[in-house]
């Protein structure tokens, strides 16, 4: 008798699960290369938990990062295949088409339907309606050095000035060049005489990104230290040379960018290069002088926490923000009353430090 009733209840069943498949959600894949309609596209389907289909809109040399890591396209087709079965999703806004094939966007993020981060400063490459290159712009500024690199070293000129601004300074042992023309006059020059480069330890401060370096003749070491520097900004590299042949910055925003990026990448030693002699600080903390504020750094570093900067208005020689705090990936703090660094000759004199 059981088996009387149990074909029509699967085949009920498998209708059921039919109309379910057919009632989900899809989205086709855009033909456009457009870039702002490819990074949308690609989230939407994304949304749809079709990580497969996503990842028909990246390119091989695909690079994504996350707050956990970054990846190469296929370690990032298993991350967000991760992600989304881990019921996120995402909601993505403010698009601006910067040029040159790069998109800014404000992000909110879902667990299953609550709302767990939000916030701006996502950025996504875009060439010939392929992702290259998507994630936070603090690992965006040393993926365009990397990319920047790796093009002068295949001697691609016209791919390598791509991550050139117009206005770009390059300082080297050769000489100094200014704009885009005569930079790439002196790239062809080190491509003629067979010039290649060896970057890693990648370190960003604030845009400034550091790294350790080998410069090569063939087999021939012309060149190494530890303290290469390349600038970047908006996407495009503004500054290349050495942490010896580039001056601190003085604008009040930059220095306080700087200080945090430092901090954010627990480097306490370029964080406190931007900490006065006699700096004060008051708030959470009351001290005065180097000593105190770098044990106060060290300490802040090793407890795993990460500040993210909302946006900064300056006054005079005053830099206020809001900003949250996270611990080990966890929001700890979501502080909308502004702090303030008070700036002067490109040193913090004085912290009015809301941070507990």
């Amino acid at each position: 008798m059981r088996t009387k009733y149990l074909l029509p209840l699967l085949s009920l069943i498998l209708a059921f699960s039919l109309l379910l498949v057919a009632c989900a959600p899809t989205v086709a894949v855009t033909d456009s290369k457009d870039p702002v309609t490819v990074v949308q596209n690609f989230y939407e389907i994304l949304n749809t938990k079709d990580v497969a289909k996503a990842m028909t809109l990246t390119a091989e040399d695909y690079v994504m990062n996350d707050p956990f890591g970054t990846y190469d396209r296929a370690a990032a087709q298993t991350q967000w295949q991760a992600v989304v079965d881990a019921g996120l999703s995402f909601n993505q806004t403010n698009f601006v088409d910067t040029g040159n094939g790069r998109v800014t966007s404000c992000y909110e993020v879902f667990e299953n339907g609550t709302s767990i981060d939000k916030g701006c400063g996502n950025v996504t490459h875009v060439t010939d309606g392929k992702i290259i290159y998507d994630g936070l712009q603090a690992a965006e500024e040393i993926w365009v050095v990397q990319k920047y690199y790796e093009a002068l070293n295949a001697k691609n000129l016209d791919l390598a000035l791509s991550f050139i601004a117009p206005d770009a300074l390059f300082i080297n042992p050769t000489g100094t060049y200014e704009g885009a023309d005569a930079i790439r006059e002196s790239l062809a020059g080190l491509n003629t005489d067979g010039i290649t480069f060896d970057l890693g330890n990648f370190r960003n401060t604030g845009g400034q990104v550091v790294y350790d370096y080998k410069v090569m003749q063939g087999a021939n070491l012309l060149d190494q230290g530890t303290n290469g520097l390349t600038i970047v900004k908006d996407g495009r590299i503004v500054f290349d040379g050495t942490q010896d042949t580039q001056s601190a910055p003085t604008d009040p925003i930059e220095v306080v960018r700087g200080f945090w990026a430092a901090m954010n990448a627990g480097d306490v030693e370029t964080a406190m290069s931007f900490i006065a002699e006699d700096a004060k600080c008051k708030g959470s903390c009351y001290f005065s002088g180097r000593a105190s504020f770098q044990a106060y750094l060290q300490g802040y570093v090793n407890s795993g926490t990460v500040t993210e900067l909302g946006e900064l208005t300056v006054e005079g020689d005053t830099v206020r923000y809001p900003f949250k705090e996270f611990r080990n990936g966890f929001l700890k703090n979501d502080n909308t009353t502004p702090e303030s660094m008070q700036i002067k000759n490109g040193k913090i004199i004085f912290w009015e430090n809301l941070h507990l």
